[in-house]
């Protein structure tokens, strides 16, 4: 802990941080969406360190209202010094075109937490969508490439026609004599 009382959405004792507003173009709160926008999000500790160490370095520790990331004078950040920062990260990484975008980087997050398993209610809340269906139908196709990624059917058809003679042999009796009969070699 960095000693100081933590920005007020941050709670570094749980490494959470709240999500109950969000900027508007002109640095204002605005209200979110809808109700289920409004969330906590479990962050790493180490990450959470340094966000505190960020506000700390800025010596905006004890203002309950500073934004982690802000302008020189305590603002928060204008859009277009959002994406020069991108930019500029996109470009030390030497990443191909085209250029991810902000909003990318939820995508990836989301496509990170399907990778990982979780499930589609667990992945909505994260990402503040009213309903799961919306979740679904964003990355459906995530879940598609994962399933069949994981899928152990063709090593198991394999595992049955590993004789190399093309028959059901690894079968069950029963489910053999329903099997079409083995091809005639063409070879």
């Amino acid at each position: 802990m960095l000693g100081v009382r933590p920005v007020a959405d941050l709670e570094p004792q749980h490494a959470l941080i709240r999500v109950d507003y969000q900027l508007g173009r002109d640095g204002t709160r605005t209200a979110l969406k809808t109700a289920e926008s409004r969330r906590a999000l479990d962050i790493p500790p180490a990450l959470m360190q340094r966000l505190l160490a960020l506000i700390e370095a800025r010596g905006a520790g004890l203002n309950p209202y500073a934004f982690v990331f802000a302008s020189r004078n305590g603002t928060g950040l204008a859009r277009k010094v959002t994406r020069r920062a991108l930019d500029r990260a996109v470009k030390a990484a030497n990443l191909a075109a085209p250029k991810p975008t902000l909003h990318d980087l939820r995508h990836t997050h989301a496509s990170m937490l399907i990778w990982l398993d979780y499930n589609l209610v667990d992945i909505q809340r994260r990402l503040g969508h009213r309903k799961p269906d919306t979740t679904l139908k964003l990355y459906a196709h995530q879940w598609k490439y994962r399933e069949a990624q994981r899928s152990q059917i063709g090593a198991q058809l394999e595992r049955l026609f590993a004789d190399g003679t093309g028959s059901a042999s690894g079968l069950p009796e029963s489910v053999q004599r329903r099997a079409l009969p083995a091809a005639a070699s063409r070879w």
